[in-house]
């Protein structure tokens, strides 16, 4: 995804592999279609990757995903979509006479289980840099067409060529991780969860709370570590 050169990026074969992948991660959880939704809404959003969603390589990828994850669909047109219309449907009547309420009180419950397993010196700084983050990649996205112009000589630099570079990888990572932490958050108030659903998007987003930790004093940095010790 990420060349090293000033060169455009080319999609090329990677895509199939990137396709089998997630299609053998659906296979293990249905966390992988949030995933697979993820590195598309990446792409659709960085003009650079939008090449990607239209080459053959992706295609083939999307072949290679629907024969992976085709046992999925075989086995619940066998069974009446029973996986499905759980997930879609039939989970939030399970736990909830009336399906379409939405409890805060039950959402901050899971926002305080969360604070509990991943340590309050862990969840907040975590959460506090991946937010920040998100809106200062949201605010360079809107703000960079109207400095294009004045930008131009800076962007062909090294320079410029390294932080565009670093703001691509920065959205990599929040597109990997911030839609499933986040979703498997927000639906706590929709019906019951368990601390293992947006773990896998915390996990991708811990990067980003590395990287704003290599930047702190070493003196923060120390008693940051003794907190969560």
């Amino acid at each position: 995804f990420f060349p090293t050169t000033q060169t455009r990026y080319r999609p090329s074969s990677k895509l199939i592999w990137i396709s089998l992948a997630i299609g053998i991660a659906c296979l293990g959880k249905y966390h992988g279609f949030v995933l697979g939704l993820g590195l598309v809404g990446f792409c659709t959003a960085n003009s650079k990757y939008r090449s990607a969603l239209i080459s053959k390589w992706l295609w083939l990828g999307v072949v290679v995903f629907a024969i992976t994850v085709f046992p999925i669909f075989y086995w619940n047109a066998q069974h009446d979509w029973v996986s499905f219309r759980f997930q879609l449907g039939d989970r939030f009547a399970e736990y909830d006479p009336e399906p379409s309420s939405y409890s805060l009180g039950a959402l901050l419950g899971v926002i305080g289980a969360q604070i509990g397993y991943l340590f309050p010196g862990i969840a907040f700084p975590l959460w506090w840099v991946t937010l920040r983050t998100f809106f200062s990649q949201t605010l360079q996205r809107f703000t960079r067409k109207k400095s294009s112009i004045d930008k131009s000589s800076i962007d062909e630099s090294s320079i410029g060529e390294e932080k565009r570079l670093y703001s691509e990888k920065i959205s990599f990572i929040l597109w990997s991780g911030l839609p499933t932490a986040l979703a498997f958050t927000l639906i706590g108030g929709a019906t019951h969860t368990f601390p293992a659903w947006p773990a896998p998007g915390l996990w991708s987003l811990t990067i980003l709370l590395g990287v704003a930790a290599a930047d702190w004093p070493r003196k923060k940095v120390k008693r940051w570590l003794q907190i969560t010790a």
